[in-house]
């Protein structure tokens, strides 16, 4: 999802120019004002792209959150949209991987129980650091059932 007009359209763009040069593998599915889909011909039903235009926070539902396996968040984010964005991350499943500009860490700092595991914090070329890269934070999102029982076992409240 992209908030800004601009490069929601660029985004259009580029889908556009994919399934132009590869017609054999993918196809426009929907193009609209605030969404557009490619899927892979011959693919899994479930094997598309969707771009959308708007937030986040507002433009996907408590289900696609819930049935996503990765979710990229490639934000800054500020500290007024953190209490949106953590119960947005609450409907993740388990075992669902994040990518996250921002430190997640720091966005649940006194407000509970941690949900993920970190699992590494790589360096990534980007737009705007090519070459040095800039510093992401993975996670995987943890069963809370599972680690309550864990703790329980142990004796840890």
């Amino acid at each position: 999802v992209e908030l800004a007009r601009e490069r929601y359209c660029m985004a259009l763009e580029a889908l556009e120019r994919l399934s132009h040069r590869c017609p054999d593998l993918y196809e426009v599915a929907f193009v609209g004002q605030q969404a557009a889909r490619v899927r892979l011909r011959d693919g899994p039903q479930a094997a598309l792209y969707e771009a959308r235009q708007g937030n986040f926070l507002d433009r996907i539902t408590q289900e696609e959150v819930s049935a996503a396996s990765l979710i990229f968040l490639q934000v800054v984010l500020p500290q007024t949209v953190w209490p949106g964005l953590r119960k947005f991350l609450e409907f993740s499943r388990p075992g669902c991987r994040i990518l996250s500009y921002e430190d997640l860490r720091k966005i649940w700092k006194g407000c509970g129980m941690f949900p993920f595991r970190d699992i590494g914090s790589p360096l990534l070329a980007c737009s705007w650091a090519p070459e040095g890269g800039h510093r992401f934070h993975c996670y995987e999102r943890l069963d809370m059932e599972e680690e309550r029982q864990l703790l329980a076992r142990f004796g840890v409240a």
